[in-house]
């Protein structure tokens, strides 16, 4: 909304539009987009000739000049746009007299405009309204822009507290006793008749309208219960502001928000935020305010719900632990889920009093607890171990600690552990537990590791150890492993021993009579017998190769049944001890055939390449003998035995 500025002069602008001929005496407006602007200036009706005229552009980068002519009359060619008119001849001339109000020239048209001036015209200015309450505080600047550098000042009859600035700014500041209705506002402008601008002090403040309530942003986690700051207050008084004002007595509170209660005094909010609530929205609970006088004013408290603590959305415990006067005990955490990375545990003495004597050590990373309880304790405890988060929460967990009676000899022999041995193989992680009925509340370690890694479940007894690869077969490592209960301890022995080939393929021997022989071939297994075999029944021989093996007795000796230990050995240098009972085969003590055991072989002599010199042999040693007789005696002649 504008309010004009009244001239406190004799005489007032007149602008309006002028329907006229084209008879004008200017050229032809030329072809195109531009546009012709016409300008007629007068004083008292008569025209204002040889005067000049500005015509420029909003952007300030066109400016057109002319000069009036007889009739008081200019002319602008001019492309479309916003324009408006600078009018010098005041009196000062570098300055000028009059600037009018921006004049949209579009296409297909063009403006008549006449102007009548005062015949000491100059620029004209207007103030925006101005209307406020006592105790309030206004700032207005001129409606139009000071391009002449005017110079403002106020004069007589103005209230004390209204300020006018050089540039044209006016500040408004009744106090709040300021009596309401019109004033007037005198200014002064140095090239400019004074000027009066029109103010409406309206009826005094109320309580709302003097104070503004503000609340800060509170926060909030899902599922939790929020406190809100209380409002901060800013007292506008005498037009300026006082912030951080006390509440006035006599004030009140309240809101609407079914999740949210407040307190009527102070202005502080609880608000209940859903588990579903998702973080990074924001909810705002509104809040009505009531001042002493009764007037009202709203306003709203925020909530920013953030992450929920990681204290309240992680479950964690430790289950009972059950120890003798003088024993020991290990207790790990239980965890609902994945604890929170970069979770702490310590132990606060502070918060475990009265524990005199006892050996409490607490693993930082896993939570687990180790703890020597002294003799001559009776009464159970609870063990109180402080878990803290990274984003600064912590929580106290609770251990309960049951004090047991010690066992006996008999109840310790009947809780005794063993490990079975384990095979093993070289360079690769094995686990083995302690098999037997361990004591409640057993607590494991490594007495010696007997040369290899290990670690141990220090509730369980399971063990996680690995023998160096490249380890010899069948080589054993033997670790001793600690267990402390109520009443003692025992020490037990893991033993680990490489595995081999001869562990995991076996050689099995077909029997026959005087012979044995391996059913399956092992590439690369050697056959023999131990050096201290000795049998003096038979005679045993063996291949290395093939590890067939033949027993035998001299013909008319009786045979028996003897035991003959093969002992094959693999490649990776295991070996395997296989006892075989095998019967020995008589043999003769010369050579014995008859002639229906060897005719068989005549075929074979036939085919021979040298049956010839065979037959020249015969012949030569066995003139004018017959055939069969022949043969036979080269038979004899090579040593055998022959009857017909």
């Amino acid at each position: 909304m504008r309010a004009h500025a009244q001239h406190l002069g004799s005489e007032a602008i007149a602008e309006h539009a002028v329907d006229t001929s084209d008879s004008l005496g200017f050229e032809e407006l030329p072809a195109g987009k531009a546009k012709r602007s016409y300008l007629f200036l007068d004083t008292d009706g008569s025209p204002l000739a040889n005067t000049e005229v500005r015509f420029v552009s909003q952007d300030g980068k066109t400016s057109y000049a002319e000069r009036t002519n007889e009739s008081g009359a200019v002319a602008f060619i001019v492309d479309p746009g916003s324009y408006r008119y600078q009018i010098y001849g005041g009196r000062e001339a570098e300055k000028p007299r009059f600037v009018s109000q921006w004049i949209t020239v579009k296409e297909d048209t063009f403006i008549i405009t006449s102007l009548k001036l005062p015949a000491e015209q100059t620029i004209f200015y207007t103030w925006p309204k101005i209307d406020l309450k006592p105790g309030e505080r206004k700032v207005v600047m001129p409606n139009e822009e000071n391009e002449t550098g005017t110079e403002f000042e106020k004069i007589g009859g103005t209230p004390e507290w209204v300020t006018v600035y050089r540039d044209g700014t006016v500040e408004v500041a009744p106090l709040e006793t300021t009596k309401s209705g019109v004033y007037t506002v005198r200014i002064r402008a140095s090239n400019a008749p004074d000027f009066a601008v029109r103010i409406e002090l309206q009826d005094a403040a109320t309580g709302a309208d003097r104070y503004a309530f503000k609340y800060p942003t509170s926060y909030i986690r899902p599922g939790s219960v929020g406190s809100s700051f209380k409002p901060s207050l800013t007292l506008r008084k005498d037009g300026y502001d006082f912030v951080n004002q006390p509440v006035p007595p006599g004030t009140t509170f309240e809101t609407s928000s079914p999740e949210a209660t407040i307190d009527k005094s102070t202005g502080e909010i609880k608000y209940i935020a859903s588990r579903n609530a998702k973080v990074g929205e924001t909810v705002k609970i509104p809040v009505a305010v009531t001042m002493p006088d009764g007037s009202r004013l709203k306003t709203e408290a925020a909530f920013e719900v953030i992450p929920p603590l990681i204290k309240t959305v992680t479950d964690i415990s430790y289950g009972e632990a059950r120890v003798a006067p003088g024993g020991k005990f290990v207790a790990n955490l239980n965890v609902k889920g994945d604890l929170p990375v970069g979770t702490e545990f310590r132990w606060d003495a502070r918060k475990n009093k009265d524990l005199r004597g006892w050996n409490v050590a607490v693993d930082s990373a896993t939570g687990t607890v180790e703890a020597v309880v002294p003799e001559g304790v009776e009464e159970d405890y609870s063990l109180r171990i402080l878990a803290s988060y990274t984003d600064g929460s912590s929580e106290y967990v609770t251990l309960p600690v049951h004090i047991v009676d010690q066992l006996g000899p008999e109840e310790l022999e009947a809780h005794k552990l063993r490990y079975t041995q384990q095979i093993v193989t070289p360079g690769k992680a094995f686990t083995a537990e302690p098999a037997g009925d361990p004591v409640y509340g057993s607590v494991f370690s490594i007495e010696n590791d007997g040369g290899i890694p290990i670690t141990i479940d220090r509730a369980t007894g399971r063990v996680t150890a690995k023998i160096p690869a490249g380890t010899k077969a069948d080589s054993t490592y033997t670790a001793k492993l600690r267990v402390d209960f109520p009443g003692g301890h025992q020490i037990i022995e893991l033993k680990a021993t490489a595995n081999s080939m001869a562990r995991k393929s076996s050689v099995d021997y077909a029997v026959q009579e005087g012979f044995a022989k391996p059913k399956n071939k092992y590439s690369g297994v050697r056959y023999g017998l131990p050096k201290s075999y000795k049998n003096q029944d038979a005679k045993v021989e063996i291949n290395p190769e093939t590890g067939e093996v033949r027993a035998t007795v001299p013909r008319g000796q009786k045979a028996k049944e003897i035991n003959v230990p093969v002992v094959a050995t693999w490649e990776d240098g295991s070996q395997q001890l296989v006892d075989l009972h095998v019967v020995p085969k008589q043999t003769a003590t010369q050579k014995e055939l008859t002639w229906e055991r060897v005719w068989w072989l005549v075929p074979f002599m036939i085919a021979a390449e040298g049956f010839g010199i065979l037959l020249f042999w015969v012949w030569d040693s066995n003139k004018h003998v017959a055939p069969f007789n022949v043969l036979t005696n080269a038979l004899k002649n090579a040593g055998f035995n022959v009857s017909g």
